[in-house]
């Protein structure tokens, strides 16, 4: 994403007309920042986490533990095309799920991007 950011700001421009200001801080930034953030935390969203055990339960103990969930369905709209579309994925794929893209079809330069 880093060393593609002039086609990424470029199929922007061509599909919905955004200046390079407007896109690289309405979509390129956000998504940098949300990308950093799943890399640095994906493992703990995953680890177990204890979790206060009853008295009756005593001296037993416990925890939660995130598991995926299946398939993730990502369909983003046409306003934000790039944002919309790769931060769902990235926090679907921190979490352990596999992920289906659908880019609107309302910006084919975003969606050949994406591909």
């Amino acid at each position: 994403l880093v060393e593609t950011k002039a086609d990424f700001l470029a199929a922007l421009h061509k599909d919905l007309r955004k200046s390079e200001f407007e896109a690289t801080n309405s979509e390129y930034v956000i998504i940098l920042d949300e990308l950093d953030y799943y890399i640095r935390h994906v493992h703990g969203h995953n680890r177990r986490r204890r979790v206060p055990v009853p008295v009756v339960a005593l001296p037993g103990r416990a925890f939660t533990q995130a598991e995926a969930k299946g398939p993730v369905l990502v369909i983003s709209p046409f306003n934000f095309p790039m944002m919309l579309a790769l931060v769902p994925f990235a926090a679907a794929m921190a979490c352990g799920n596999p992920v289906l893209l659908r880019p609107s079809s309302s910006t084919p330069n975003s969606c050949r991007y994406l591909q």
